[in-house]
């Protein structure tokens, strides 16, 4: 499968508690009552709510929302463009009108990265489903005039070795990295660059630590989180950085060849 990874933000008016309602309630309901594309095979939102204090012109987004496809479908969507179902595309486009900021819609290429963590109790890929995880994101953005292989690169090989050197014994089940790529928009025709690098993913498995990360913004000993803060300085935009709470739902859509809503990523 290939995802495509998309950042959202709710329309000017309209709460949070509105924008979910609607877009689970009516949004979602245009995919699975109307959605005839075989090979467009999963539709996930993951909603936010920003623990990071926000400054006037610092937008938060409200959905991180992806898109699976089968290799060939996101060929025909994305890389050599075909018509797939215009009547499908115009409908939703005109209903996103009625819950999205279309000034704020961003589409990603998305590649995962992923760290081990020996001894994490319960295995992370036993533990979705069982409601006992929580998890934060953080939107990241690189230093100013850093390329993104340059961004990466330095995440990969020099922050994420500190992590994993740091992390809590106990408690933290699973952290990845997801560097962002924009790309089209194939209902707008556009390609706008969100401003969003990376997404960090920090998945927690004890309370005690996920309310420390919620409240503190680390859940890292003190000394370890000086360590990481002073070398974040090299290769973030530490200003730019939020943090989120995630609630995640999960639609498989028709002629789906996923067997459930099992997330894995």
């Amino acid at each position: 499968m290939i995802k495509v990874v998309s950042l959202f933000k709710r329309k000017i008016g309209t709460t949070p508690e509105q924008f979910r309602n609607y877009y689970e309630n009516n949004h979602v309901k245009i995919f699975k009552d109307l959605h005839i594309i075989p090979g467009y095979e999963r539709y996930v939102r993951r909603y936010l709510t920003p623990i990071t204090p926000l400054a006037e012109d610092r937008a938060p987004f409200d959905v991180i929302m992806e898109n699976w496809f089968t290799p060939e479908v996101y060929e025909r969507f994305f890389v050599n463009p075909q018509p797939l179902d215009d009547e499908f595309l115009k409908i939703v486009a005109a209903d996103e009108e009625n819950i999205f900021d279309r000034s704020q819609m961003f589409v990603h290429n998305v590649e995962d990265h992923d760290s081990d963590i020996p001894g994490a109790s319960p295995k992370w890929e036993d533990a979705i489903n069982d409601g006992k995880i929580r998890r934060v994101a953080v939107l990241l953005q690189k230093k100013d005039g850093m390329s993104a292989e340059e961004f990466k690169d330095y995440y990969e090989n020099e922050h994420v070795k500190l992590v994993e050197k740091y992390l809590p014994e106990q408690g933290l089940i699973r952290y990845s990295r997801r560097y962002l790529t924009p790309m089209i928009d194939i209902i707008s025709g556009k390609t706008p660059e969100s401003g969003i690098d990376a997404i960090t993913e920090l998945w927690f498995s004890s309370d005690e630590l996920y309310e420390k990360y919620v409240t503190t913004g680390t859940c890292m000993a003190p000394e370890a989180d000086k360590v990481l803060a002073d070398d974040s300085k090299n290769f973030l935009n530490i200003s730019r950085a939020v943090a989120y709470i995630i609630e995640e739902r999960d639609t498989l859509l028709p002629n789906s060849t996923l067997k459930s809503t099992l997330s894995l990523a």
